[in-house]
């Protein structure tokens, strides 16, 4: 005897929209993820789950995913900018229900690529477009509300999110935000045995602070350690002495313009002896800046200066220490100390 089996099927309204939020930071060619966690090479899920409510009861359903293939653009105050950014899957979590596989009761639509259930946990993903659900429904024992929880999994690439910062022709520092609709759809049976399907609206949203320039090293290159010796030599004429020496520092990092270099305020630029209250004043010329001489005779003419090299991931220069042309019979003979600390940053 043949049998006839007939499924009525239709859309409930679509229930108040969620939204996910990445959010990231990027710095010259870093990315970092303050609420991602990685779960496979260029996959992550955010940390915390979206919970969800007042979705009808029922003790059987299947879970859905619908990958939109939508495009992520980023807008801020240098303008916008598409990150390969992509929405390939979903976890639904049942919270205390304690649901078990079953052979589905109906397959419209393609099943998943994968479709993991482990505990609470169901994990779908799906790299084509369109719509895919499990290989499986799952059954409560009794009639509850089927899952409690939702987070995406998204592919991200952030060594192609810095490129596609760094392809902006105006790179202003601040938050570029974007979104793409995430709609999601799930079948269950519905009171009166019937099977249907709900839409819930989702969201994925975006949030990147964007520093163009980064600053990852600063060395020294000579001399070694950062220490120097100051070798006094006579001037012409033989009443008068000076002394220099120079640190070769090189800067490494991303560069939108140039390098800041900045004095720390409680340097003092001398060199003293100890036991006495006798000092040599000392200054300090920066070969590149835009203001060279920062300190002159121990007093310091400015503070801050730039170097400029605009769109560079290395820059070397040079500080001198010196004094000059100070009379001998003034200078008391014995060992001289002395330090100073310099600040460095990357500006845009």
């Amino acid at each position: 005897m043949n049998r006839l089996l007939i499924y009525v099927i239709f859309t409930l309204f679509n229930v108040s929209c969620y939204a996910f939020t990445l959010n990231a930071t990027v710095s010259g060619n870093n990315v970092a993820l303050s609420n991602g966690i990685q779960q496979d090479t260029n996959k992550y899920t955010l940390s915390d789950w979206e919970p969800q409510s007042n979705l009808p009861p029922t003790y059987e359903w299947g879970p859905g995913f619908n990958n939109s293939g939508a495009s992520l653009v980023l807008s801020g105050p240098g303008g916008s900018v598409e990150v390969d950014v992509d929405v390939v899957g979903i976890e639904y979590n049942t919270g205390g229900a304690s649901p078990t596989s079953s052979t589905p009761s109906i397959n419209a639509l393609p099943i998943c690529e994968s479709d993991d259930f482990n505990g609470n946990i169901i994990h779908l993903e799906n790299s084509n477009v369109g719509e895919c659900t499990t290989s499986y429904h799952l059954e409560n024992k009794k009639s509850v509300m089927p899952f409690y929880f939702l987070r995406p999994i998204i592919y991200l690439d952030k060594q192609s999110i810095a490129d596609s910062f760094q392809s902006l022709d105006n790179k202003k520092e601040g938050y570029y935000f974007g979104s793409i609709s995430l709609p999601l759809r799930y079948w269950y049976r519905s009171i009166g045995d019937i099977v249907t399907y709900r839409n819930i609206n989702h969201t994925f949203s975006m949030k990147v602070y964007y520093k163009p320039s980064e600053l990852t090293e600063i060395r020294i290159v000579s001399p070694v350690g950062g220490v120097a010796n100051l070798v006094p030599t006579l001037d012409t004429g033989g009443e008068s002495i000076s002394a220099s020496t120079t640190f070769q520092v090189v800067a490494k990092g991303l560069f939108v313009e140039g390098l800041v270099i900045e004095l720390d305020p409680i340097n003092a630029y001398k060199l003293t002896m100890e036991g006495a209250d006798y000092d040599i004043p000392f200054s300090l010329t920066c070969n590149a800046c835009d203001d060279r001489l920062l300190v002159d005779n121990g007093v310091v003419k400015f503070d801050q200066s730039f170097i400029s090299k605009p769109n560079s991931t290395e820059i070397p220069f040079s500080l001198k220490v010196h004094y000059d042309g100070i009379g001998k019979e003034t200078i008391r003979i014995g060992e001289y100390s002395g330090s100073f600390t310099v600040m460095f940053g990357a500006d845009i």
